[in-house]
């Protein structure tokens, strides 16, 4: 009986390969994902590395592992032979014994992508605000504490951005809450669309926003939310001729505060300043800048 004999019960997939990554044997669940192969079969055996060329980068540590009494265990994507991409808990380890695969690599693959999805998916709900994509408050928090540390080691600063929409309220009263809707929708793709990579975009709730900008001074800080203010103030909602106005303050850390609530309640008392005066709607707290 083949080796692999024992693992056609099983739907875990399972190939032996030579160090070469020559396939010796598969089991019924591997030619169910990839494709029959080996002796018997129309195509021929072929590598499994060209098969799955995602296991490449895992070949020769593996045979290192295995030489220290380990062996590793991996999340690897992969293509099927239907072209479905899946993501695999792949096990790899040398075979022992004094038969004709002893020293092959075997590979036992269990087929976790609907697992992993729902991972995925519950973080995205953990994090994400459902009505913009934008993260939520609490992960913006976990970010700026983040950024917090890293400013703090790095010796140089950020500036964290709190973004109000003025008079959010008349547009739900006036529109409906649908229009509202969309209307937050475009301030985060926006805010998105305007900032780097490296910053963070994140929902608080209603209509305030919260941006995070590590590596930026607070000049960079101002001419940023200035730029904002304007790009912002070019979406009209439903059938408005005129652009709705938007409030930005800011705060610098670690300037401004070690902690993250440090930061977000300075940029809350600088919008009571912005809210009392109309013609700012840039502010620094502490500083007292306006543009």
């Amino acid at each position: 009986m083949s080796r692999l004999g024992i693992f056609e019960s099983i739907s875990d997939a399972v190939a032996i390969a030579d160090p070469a990554g020559r396939l010796i044997e598969t089991n019924d669940a591997f030619d169910s994902f990839f494709g029959p192969r080996g002796p018997g079969t129309v195509e021929p055996a072929g590598s499994i590395l060209e098969i799955w060329p995602e296991l490449v980068e895992f070949w020769q540590p593996t045979i290192a592992a295995n030489e220290a009494g380990r062996h590793l265990r991996v999340d690897v994507p992969a293509t099927d032979s239907e072209g479905r991409r899946l993501v695999f808990d792949v096990r790899l380890f040398l075979t022992d014994g004094d038969d004709s695969v002893a020293g092959s690599i075997a590979v036992v693959a269990r087929d976790v992508t609907a697992d992993r999805e729902r991972v995925k998916n519950l973080e995205v709900q953990a994090t994400t605000d459902p009505l913009t994509g934008a993260f939520n408050r609490n992960q913006l928090e976990i970010l700026l504490t983040q950024a917090i540390r890293s400013a703090r080691r790095r010796k140089n600063s950020g500036c964290f951005l709190f973004l109000d929409i003025d008079q959010f309220k008349q547009i739900n009263d006036k529109y409906g809450h649908v229009e509202g809707d969309i209307t937050l929708k475009k301030v985060a793709t926006v805010l998105k669309d305007n900032l780097r990579a490296s910053d963070v975009v994140a929902r608080f709730g209603g209509d305030e926003f919260g941006a995070v900008l590590p590596d930026s001074d607070q000049d960079f800080g101002l001419i940023k939310a200035q730029q904002l203010v304007t790009v912002l103030g070019e979406i009209k909602p439903a059938d408005e001729n005129v652009g709705m106005a938007v409030s930005v303050e800011i705060a610098v850390f670690p300037e401004h505060g070690d902690y993250a609530s440090d930061i977000i309640r300075a940029a809350d008392i600088a919008m009571y300043g912005a809210k009392r005066d109309p013609n700012r709607s840039v502010m620094v707290w502490e500083a007292g800048l306006s543009k």
